[in-house]
């Protein structure tokens, strides 16, 4: 069970340090020549709010797209169906953008991303208004809608990287004023949209995605200027440009043992989340209810794990803190294979959620600071390839091990599979140290961009 997925873009089609009180930025470095230079953080701020503002369209469209499939007519099959395709889509994008990324650079895919993507809730709505929105349509254009979020995943989370570096942040605690943001949204928006949905209909939930990643989109041009010249795209064929960010990637021996590693284990926490939790909802609580309460109680977790890890972070050995957000995976399925009183494990999943936080942040952290700029979709791009293939071998391995063995065994055999995974990880030599750069950490003016958002 971890934080997330990777920081930025729009998740599934795709996170915060919130310290109150205020501080004064840093003064920027004055110009040799006639005028003085711009600010070299001026654009963090600007990022963080596109992204909130992208984020909170985009969990409106998780809501209003199946909700707009039943009201216009559509079967539940037809929910599937559109939810597959656009899933299938930006996993499958996800994978092949990472030299799209390295061409065009950061900042345009992620305008590029958000423009189609709002272009296309957009143009659903419009359709249907005109009743020219077939269902064949409906698939194309939320294909469409999710084609770029991969690549757009991937070029803002190199943004977060480039940004925290120019403007002196500790990267885990930008990563994690990112994942914050993602996980505050997630808690509020299912009430928001389901009251938008009840008050107005779900095209307007579309709508709402729509004027977001337009919105988000525009921030971005304004408010995150490109530094220095434009880098012409690395030549080659694309297959070749792939290749070489897999040679990068195993190149240095921490990515090469933390993305396949840390790429298990991740799978192993979806399948917690998606398979698992539902099970002993259904099995032990015997409500759907308490299935909301677990993943309500995680999510808050990870916010305020997310917040806490951004303010402690200098202070917190990343080696440290990735591990013991899985050390704590193993006695939370301890704990409920043993079947424990409600308030115990809500508490428990709390904990869960707080540790576990730091594991995404850490683990990007790593590429942002090691991984050449050239070749950061690349990498990014092969990892989100692992991702795609591990996390569903995972959910269905577990699936069918929950029905042929049953719940207990399945919780008894995961916690030994992470009780070795996670021995064995501390005993590899590539992921003994996860050594921080020098020239990262000014903390305070992060604290302020949050306050002032």
């Amino acid at each position: 069970m971890t934080a997330g997925g990777a920081i930025g873009g729009r998740s599934p089609r795709a996170g915060a340090a919130d310290a109150r009180p205020r501080f004064r930025h840093a003064r920027p470095a004055r110009s040799r020549g006639r005028h003085r230079a711009a600010a070299p953080h001026s654009g963090f701020p600007a990022l963080l709010l596109a992204y909130g503002i992208s984020q909170l369209g985009e969990a409106m469209t998780l809501i209003g797209l199946p909700w707009f499939v039943l009201q216009t007519g559509g079967e539940l099959v037809e929910v599937g169906v559109v939810t597959a395709v656009g899933t299938a889509g930006s996993a499958v994008c996800g994978m092949l953008g990472g030299p799209l990324v390295d061409r065009i650079g950061l900042r345009r895919t992620a305008m590029l991303s958000l423009v189609v993507g709002g272009t296309a809730m957009g143009a659903i709505v419009v359709l249907h208004a005109s009743a020219a929105l077939s269902f064949p349509l409906l698939v194309g254009l939320t294909l469409a809608a999710t084609a770029l979020d991969g690549p757009g995943t991937t070029a803002l989370t190199g943004l977060i990287g480039d940004l925290a570096r120019a403007r002196g942040t500790p990267l885990e605690s930008a990563n994690s004023a990112f994942q914050g943001i993602g996980h505050l949204i997630f808690l509020v928006s299912p009430a928001l949209g389901g009251l938008v949905a009840a008050t107005s209909g779900s095209d307007t939930l579309l709508l709402v995605d729509a004027a977001a990643c337009l919105l988000a989109a525009v921030v971005l041009l304004a408010g995150v200027r490109r530094r220095g010249p434009a880098r012409p795209g690395p030549p080659g064929v694309y297959l070749n440009q792939l290749r070489e960010g897999i040679a990068v990637l195993r190149g240095d021996p921490l990515i090469r043992a933390l993305v396949p590693y840390g790429t298990v284990l991740d799978a192993l926490g979806t399948a917690l989340v998606t398979i698992v939790l539902v099970a002993y909802s259904h099995q032990v609580l015997g409500t759907a209810a308490g299935l909301g309460a677990m993943v309500s109680a995680f999510s808050i977790g990870a916010l305020l794990g997310a917040v806490g890890y951004g303010m402690l972070a200098t202070r917190v050995p990343r080696r440290a803190a990735f591990f013991a957000g899985h050390l704590v995976v193993i006695a939370l399925l301890a704990l409920l294979a043993s079947g424990p009183p409600v308030g115990v494990l809500l508490g428990a999943i709390v904990v869960a959620g707080v540790l576990g936080a730091p594991i995404e942040a850490v683990s990007v952290a790593v590429l942002q600071e090691r991984v050449p700029p050239a070749a950061f979709g690349r990498v990014a791009g092969a990892r989100a390839a692992l991702t795609a293939v591990a996390a569903p071998a995972a959910v269905g391995a577990v699936s069918v091990a929950v029905a042929g063995a049953g719940l207990n065994a399945t919780l008894v055999g995961m916690a030994v599979c992470y009780a070795v995974l996670v021995a064995g990880g501390l005993l590899h030599p590539g992921l003994r140290r996860f050594t921080v750069q020098p020239g990262v950490t000014n903390q305070s003016s992060l604290s302020h961009d949050m306050t002032a958002l």
